[in-house]
This record gives structure tokens, C-alpha cells and sequence, in this order.
């Protein structure tokens, strides 16, 4: 195997231990047809394109991109830990079945303090963040001048349990399930390229699932995070208390340093967990037509799961789900409802994906779905919207 695709591997061997969604959503995607190259660099800037191939036999599907930076070593292979930086675009790609795709010329800054090989990824999302493919554009060599910042190793990160053994870590990517009630604890190696002392206070910001596009943010615990001073040049492993979310699901957590005025002083790292608990959620939706008429069949696929935590390797074992139900509303472009009610299915998270058929009770034009899937007792697990184009 060559070493870009020994590369290739190492990335989506990377995104499918962060995410245990990404092989439902393939369903509705051509993973080997979307492209990604370089046209050009200068310094940290870099212009890319990105070829968004088209779907057959999906009637309409949204995708959305962010490009990360990986660090890579003296011979140009990524180090399988986690990006230094994500950049995200005020951007969905809108493809309809039959059409010719379609192509975006985008700009990305690597951070203007990075110098040295770095790999640049373009991870292709559907419209809650699923994972669909993971495209490498190159090994590169930054060039950045910029020299007051913190540098955090990713290849150094790792995460410790309060009430564990000390030598019991877990790596940033796996996912370690942690109850809510439990300390869970943060170490990087973090390097000074400051001429001076600085002092800065951890940052850690939760995102669902990857959905680095989410509206809300993240509820999360409140911790008074410790001020941490460095020296000059200096190198030294910092600890802190994650301030975790606080619903059952999984999670994706960006580390960056910030000053005493909040601005940030450091490149990122991105840590996955899961918060033990019950949980579900809908990850994709798939239509079989763009329009509907009064009196015809809607076929509505969804693929969904239930609780995250219950993955082969779990600390905790997993937490069973109770009974779940698949609320489905059919609407269309102006959000009006083209049934004649929302539609309510029990459903087996082991299934992972239904079809279901929906009797539309009025025209229905660039139909979009909003989908809720709830626990006992009606309590909300999950709720989203998908292929609204708008």
C-alpha cells in the first residue's frame, strides 16, 4: 500500500473510532465519487476544490464540509490523533438525483503561528453532522511567522477517570463512555512559543456527535477552569476537569487556550466521549421524490440508533434503550405539513433503518421532513430536520 493511501486508511480509520454512525449514512452516499484538490498555496493560504458528485436514485440529498489540519511527521503521514484546526463554511450543497453535481472553490488559513508538514482533510457531513467521507488534499509545509502562541499536541492527549487507577488512561478518539456523576480529566503536552510568561485558562467547548454546525450550543457543566502560566519556550503536561455535557449522547470537545480577554492563543485538539445514559437519535433521511401530489405514497427512510454507550469496548456496558418512538411530519417549502398528522412508529434501535409509507394529503414542493424520536414517557431523545433546501 502507497502512503497516500496508507494515509487515506489512517483518516477513516480515525473518524469511524469517533463516530459509531458513519456506516449507516453511507447508505445514501457515493463515498469514492466527491473530490478534493489543491489548487493552490501560498504560505498558510490555500485555495481547494471540492467536486460534489451526484447521488443516483437519491431524490435530494445536503451535504455540508469543513476542512481540518492534521499534524504530520518528517516523511508526510498524518498523525492518527486529532486535528489542530477546523474551518467551517456558510455552505450546504444541495444535490438532486439526476443532476451533474456540483463544484466550490473554497479558502482556507491554516493558523498563521503553524510552521512545519502539515495534512489538510476535507470531511464531507450531512446536514446533523453524520459523517459521509473523509477526502485527504495533501501533505503541505506551512510557513507561519507568527510566534506568540500555544501549541498543543494532540499525539499527547489523553483521558483519566477520577477514582480510576492512575496509569488507566484513554485516548482522545475512542469515545470512553463516562457517567454523569464522574470526574473525567483531560492531559495534553502544551508547548510555549511565547518570548514571555503568559498566563491562559483552558477552553472547552462540546459539539453533538461532530456537528460542528449546530445552532444551540452545548449544555454543559459549569467548572471555574484553573489559570495556567507558562514560561518562555516552555514544554509541560497540563491537566484540567472537563467540563462535560450534560445529556446521554455523544460528544466532540474542542481544547484551545484562551487570554485573560478570552481571545484564543493556541491551536485546537478535539476529544471524543460519550456521556453514559439512554439516548437515540435520527441521523438520515432519505425521500424517494422531490414533490409530491395530493393522493400519492411517500416511501420516508430513516436511519437511526439508540444509546450511544453501547459500543463492544464500553467501560460501563451499555444502557438498554426502553421503547421508542419515530415521530415523522412531511412538509413542504413553506413548513406546512403535506399529511394529515404526524405519523407515530415504534421502532427497534437494533434495526438501525425503516421505510415507512406516508399518505400525502396536499401537494407537497421541495418536501423537507422533521423527524423526533422519543423515550418513555415522551421524553425527547432526539429531533431534527433534514433536506430542508433552503
Amino acid at each position: 500500500m502507497d502512503k497516500k493511501n496508507m494515509i487515506l486508511t489512517g483518516i477513516l480509520v480515525l473518524l469511524i473510532v469517533a463516530s459509531i454512525f458513519v456506516v449507516y449514512f453511507k447508505k445514501g452516499v457515493k463515498v469514492d465519487s466527491n473530490k478534493a484538490s489543491l489548487v493552490s498555496q501560498m504560505n498558510n493560504d490555500f485555495k481547494i476544490k471540492l467536486d460534489f458528485a451526484d447521488k443516483n436514485g437519491v431524490s435530494k440529498s445536503i451535504t455540508r464540509y469543513y476542512v481540518s489540519l492534521y499534524r504530520a511527521n518528517d516523511v508526510g503521514e498524518i498523525l492518527p490523533a486529532s486535528p489542530v484546526d477546523v474551518a467551517t463554511y456558510d455552505d450546504e450543497v444541495v444535490l438532486r438525483n439526476g443532476s451533474n453535481g456540483e463544484e466550490r472553490e473554497i479558502f482556507y488559513s491554516a493558523p498563521a503561528s503553524l510552521r512545519g508538514k502539515y495534512a489538510i482533510v476535507v470531511d464531507y457531513v450531512n446536514e446533523v453532522g453524520v459523517p459521509a467521507n473523509s477526502l485527504v488534499v495533501g501533505n503541505y509545509e506551512l510557513n507561519g511567522n507568527y510566534t506568540d502562541f500555544l501549541e498543543i499536541f494532540p499525539e499527547t492527549c489523553s483521558f483519566h477517570i477520577d477514582g480510576e487507577p492512575e496509569n488507566k488512561t484513554y485516548t482522545i478518539v475512542q469515545g470512553v463512555d463516562v457517567k454523569t456523576d464522574e470526574n473525567l480529566v483531560a492531559t495534553c503536552s502544551v508547548k510555549s512559543h511565547f518570548t514571555k510568561d503568559v498566563s491562559v485558562t483552558p477552553r472547552f467547548i462540546n459539539f453533538e456527535r461532530k456537528d460542528f454546525y449546530a445552532e444551540e450550543n452545548i449544555k454543559q457543566e459549569s467548572k471555574s477552569l484553573d489559570v495556567i502560566t507558562f514560561g518562555p519556550d516552555e514544554m509541560k503536561k497540563v491537566s484540567f476537569s472537563v467540563p462535560k455535557a450534560l445529556k446521554p449522547q455523544a460528544y466532540d470537545g474542542a481544547l484551545s487556550f484562551v487570554d485573560s480577554y478570552g481571545s484564543r492563543v493556541s491551536t485546537k485538539t478535539f476529544f471524543h466521549y460519550v456521556v453514559a445514559g439512554e439516548s437515540a437519535g435520527i441521523e438520515s433521511v432519505i425521500l424517494n421524490k422531490d414533490n409530491y401530489v395530493a393522493g400519492e405514497s411517500a416511501n420516508v427512510t430513516v436511519a437511526y440508533f439508540g444509546s450511544t454507550d453501547g459500543f463492544s469496548d464500553s467501560r460501563l456496558g451499555g444502557t438498554k434503550n426502553g421503547k421508542l418512538t419515530l415521530e415523522i411530519d412531511l412538509k413542504n417549502n413553506n413548513g406546512d405539513s403535506c399529511l394529515a398528522g404526524v405519523k407515530s412508529y415504534n421502532i427497534d434501535p437494533m434495526v438501525y433503518e425503516s421505510t415507512f409509507t406516508l399518505d400525502v394529503k396536499s401537494d407537497c414542493k421541495n418536501s423537507f421532513v422533521e423527524a423526533i424520536i422519543k423515550g418513555e414517557n415522551d421524553v425527547i431523545l432526539g429531533s431534527e430536520i433534514f433536506l430542508h433546501a433552503k
